[in-house]
């Protein structure tokens, strides 16, 4: 999935120290949410490890909590 793929993306670059955009990050992993695919599960996981803000790791946990398994 492409959103997916555009969060590994964002996640990369904050892994790598670079700075992230608040709003567009929060309505990647939003959306991620709204769509409920598994396969987002790795990456939205990933963000708990990485230099995001608490609201970004807390958007990442509801998304998460929405995936269909």
């Amino acid at each position: 999935m492409r959103l997916t793929q555009y969060l590994a993306r964002i996640n990369a670059g904050t892994e790598k120290g670079k700075g992230y955009d608040e709003q567009v990050t929060g309505t990647v992993i939003e959306n991620l949410g709204r769509l409920a695919d598994k396969v987002a599960f790795d990456e939205l996981m990933f963000t708990q490890y990485l230099d995001y803000s608490n609201a970004i790791k807390a958007a990442a946990r509801a998304a998460i909590a929405r995936l269909r398994w």
